[in-house]
Formats: C-alpha cells, sequence, structure tokens
C-alpha cells in the first residue's frame, strides 16, 4: 500500500481525508460531532480538491437528497452522531437496505450534549445502530480509523448493503496520533469491490454468512489479520477482558502492566471488538478459549439491566463464562495498572497548543513510547504516555503545564490528583 510519510493527525483530520478520497457526495445529517467532522471534510476538499461535495443543510432534506444521490449510483457518505441524529437516519438506512443500495455511515460517537464544546463522552449513539438495518464497524484508533473506512465501503459495495463506521469523538475523533494516508488513488482502488458489486441475496441467512467471510478478506486484505476483533495477551490466561474500541486501550495496558510485582500479563488477555453488526461470532470464539473467564467492559450500560455487550457475547459464550468487570476481583488490579501511565494536562492558547501536542506525539513515538493525545476542548488538551516505567517515589502521577488565565485554568488546576 503506498502511504505518505507518518505524521500527527487528528481522528476527524485522517478520517475525513479518506472519505473526500472514496466518496462522490458527502451528507452532514445532525448532531455536534458530525458538525466538527463536517470542519474537517470542508478542509480535506479545500487542500486535497477531488469531486467530492458536501451537503450540508437541513437535516431532512440533506437526508432526502443524500438518499436520491445513492439510488443514481455515487458513493454517499452519510455524516450522523448523537442518538436523536441516528435515530432519524434509520429509515432511511431501511430503505436503503430494502432496495439493495450500498452507503457508508461514519458515526463520530458521544452521548448526549450538554452545552459544552463537545458532547458528553459515551457511545449512545452506536446503541442505536445496533437495531438499525447496517453492518457496524467500531475503530480502537486513529490508524485503525483509517483502514476501515476503506474496509467499510468495500464490504458495502460488495454486498449492496448500508455499513456504519463509528468512532468515539472524545478519545478517536479528537485523539491526535502519528500516522500514515493512503494516497488518493490507493484508496479508492482498495475501496471498490472487488467482484464488482451485486453480491446481495435473497436469503437473509446466506447473506449473513457471505457478508462474515467478506470482513475477514477485507481486514486480511489490509493487513489486519487478526479480522474483527484485536487480541493480546498470554494465549493461557485464564481471564479475557472484552472491550470495545478505545475502551480497549485501559485492557491493553493492564496486560502490559506490573501489579504487586507481578504481570498482569500472564493472568488476563484483552479482547477488542471492531465489528458490531453482524457479530463476530467466530472470530469471538477463537479469541475466547474454553479455559477463559470472559469479563465484560461494557459500554452500553442499561437501566433496565440488559446491557448490549455483555448480552450479545452470553449468546455466542454461555451465561456462566460472561461476567461484567466492574463484579469481578480482577478489576481492582486492572484499575491498579493505570499507575503505569503518565497524564500530561495542557491548558494553552492556540495555535501553540497543536503545535506542542504535535511536536510531543512525534517525539515520544520516535522514542519507543506508546502516547496517546487527544484535543478534547478549545483551551486544554491532554497526553497520555505508557508504559512509564520510572519507579521513583517523586514520580507525578499528573501534570499540567498552564499559560496564561482562563476561565478553565482553576477548574483544571482544581480536578488534579494528590501528587500532581
Amino acid at each position: 500500500m503506498t502511504l505518505a510519510a507518518p505524521r500527527p493527525l487528528r481522528g476527524m483530520e485522517a478520517c475525513a481525508r479518506v472519505v473526500t478520497a472514496v466518496s462522490e457526495v458527502v451528507a452532514v445529517v445532525g448532531g455536534e460531532g458530525s458538525r466538527l467532522f463536517a470542519q474537517s471534510v470542508r478542509e480535506a476538499v479545500a487542500e486535497e480538491g477531488g469531486a467530492c461535495a458536501v451537503i450540508d443543510g437541513d437535516p431532512a432534506e440533506t437526508r432526502a437528497q443524500a438518499f436520491g444521490e445513492a439510488l443514481a449510483g455515487r458513493r454517499v457518505t452519510f455524516v450522523a452522531s448523537g442518538p436523536h441524529a441516528v435515530h432519524a437516519l434509520t429509515p432511511t438506512l431501511a430503505e436503503l437496505e430494502r432496495l439493495g443500495v450500498a452507503a457508508l455511515v461514519v458515526v463520530p460517537a458521544h452521548g448526549d450534549e450538554c452545552g459544552r464544546s463537545l458532547p458528553r463522552e459515551g457511545l449512545d449513539d452506536v446503541r442505536l445502530l445496533l437495531d438499525a438495518p447496517a453492518g457496524v464497524l467500531l475503530a480502537d484508533s486513529v490508524a485503525r480509523l483509517i483502514e476501515l473506512v476503506v474496509i467499510a465501503w468495500r464490504i458495502a459495495g460488495e454486498t449492496l448493503l448500508p455499513w456504519a463506521l463509528a468512532f468515539e469523538l472524545h478519545s478517536i475523533g479528537c485523539g491526535v496520533e502519528r500516522v500514515a494516508l493512503p494516497t488518493r488513488e490507493e484508496a479508492l482502488r482498495r475501496a471498490l469491490p472487488s467482484s464488482g458489486g451485486g453480491l446481495k441475496l435473497k436469503a437473509r441467512g446466506a447473506r449473513v454468512a457471505l457478508v462474515a467471510d467478506m470482513v475477514w478478506d477485507a481486514f486480511r486484505d489490509a493487513g489486519l489479520g487478526d479480522g474483527p476483533v484485536v487480541r493480546e495477551g498470554a494465549p493461557e490466561a485464564p481471564d479475557v477482558v472484552v472491550a470495545l474500541g478505545s475502551r480497549a486501550r485501559r485492557a491493553w495496558r493492564a496486560v502490559r502492566a506490573q501489579v504487586e510485582g507481578e504481570p498482569v500479563g500472564d493472568q488476563v488477555a484483552a479482547l477488542g471488538v471492531l465489528q458490531l453488526r453482524p457479530f463476530p461470532v467466530a472470530a469471538i470464539e477463537r479469541g475466547c478459549p474454553d479455559h477463559a473467564d470472559v469479563l465484560v467492559d461494557e459500554a452500553f450500560p442499561d437501566a433496565l439491566g440488559t446491557p448490549r455487550l455483555t448480552t450479545l457475547l452470553r449468546s455466542v459464550l454461555g451465561r456462566e463464562r460472561v461476567h461484567p468487570l466492574a463484579d469481578w476481583s480482577m478489576h481492582a488490579e486492572l484499575s491498579a495498572a493505570e499507575e503505569s501511565v503518565l497524564r500530561v494536562d495542557l491548558v494553552w492558547p492556540e495555535p501553540e497548543r497543536s503545535a506542542i501536542v504535535a511536536w510531543a506525539v512525534e517525539f515520544l513515538a520516535s522514542a519507543g513510547f506508546e502516547v496517546h493525545a487527544r484535543l478534547d476542548e478549545p483551551w486544554g488538551a491532554t497526553v497520555e504516555v505508557s508504559p512509564w516505567t520510572d519507579d521513583s517515589d517523586d514520580r507525578p502521577a499528573r501534570v499540567c503545564l498552564v499559560r496564561g488565565a482562563s476561565p478553565w485554568s482553576a477548574r483544571v488546576l482544581e480536578a488534579l490528583p494528590e501528587g500532581s
């Protein structure tokens, strides 16, 4: 695959560049996350040119216009975020599925909009996708997000079904990673279906089996050999923590951490799920061997007591093997493993803030550290470095760098834990 040189990029910026390369129309159909993403799309179109058109206006009119463009055979990407916008898009997805029309839905996922520059963290809108007639992929990093745009478009074209690609707005969309982008020509070549499309089957059971095979083929061709799950940790670990998207980062971090002198990696493995619908049954079974108990880091807590990820896993592995992580003794050890992470909060005005974060990501990644950064508010940023091996007693757990007074400086400083 032909790649540009790796450089620090925000998730929304990287995703938008690939989306505009493989789409002919981008329709922004509502939600705060989609409006932020639309800004990145317009910047990508302005910087790189191309024939991608952006539709952004009244949500109902935008959905109708984009639906007509998809029926006319153009590659249409819908952008929706927040429960209300995703719910309003569901009838359009149902009609696309009924007619056998391929489309991509990009979901910068979040919870309720709360009046700040970014809505509340969460995957509330992704939960609604599980009831929509669309396949659902979920990115766990900026680098994976780039690949999944291409994979989702390829599968959509081969199955003539709408596919959704979700990523967490806070941790992935506003995250900064050093990544390499495919060229426009390479991304488009890989996104177009290898068979020319037209493989939609009348029998839904046969279609689901066909989709599962196509997902595996698409992941393998992209060099992601683990398919729609990513497992890390010892093969014989007695416990496997299952999580979605970037939530799996905490579990993967614990796998490598030292807790009370013993490597957690000998006790627990981590399994990140990158595909929600259809649920990757075969991949889950391979990633959770019979000897292991399964601990669920639930992304969809439900007041009625029916969390979706736990229910899906129990339908595959059996109720006796699947336990909520919060109710398990390993939970305390996984929480303690967070001590291996150094967190730096940066309260700094633009444009210096973005430049500092980009430099930090480039330097730390080149030095061999795992680094994750996010520019989650106009006035602040967070950089996490792991594994942080300085065991001296005077090492701070968190550091805060502040330049100048702002309405948020006091809020950040007051939130710092003791020992910072």
